[in-house]
């Protein structure tokens, strides 16, 4: 669900994001064009900032297994 948020908060697609934080996505034929996409969106992104991004989704996971579910 919080994938989902994410994706209307940035204007991008939730398979995007999935594949962003290590989900497989079926049919993934597009995944570079769609990693470019938000790259695009983003900007440039420093080797900390893009750690920050990747323990923040971790956190998140983390919380999906503690019954918080929205």
């Amino acid at each position: 669900m919080w994938l989902h948020k994410l994706a209307e908060l940035y204007e991008t697609s939730y398979a995007v994001l999935l594949g962003l934080a290590g989900y497989p996505v079926p049919g993934d034929e597009g995944s570079k064009e769609s990693h470019s996409s938000l790259a695009a969106r983003a900007g440039p992104v420093t080797r900390d900032e893009e750690d920050a991004l990747v323990e923040y989704l971790e956190f998140l996971r983390s919380r999906r297994g503690k019954g918080k579910s929205r």
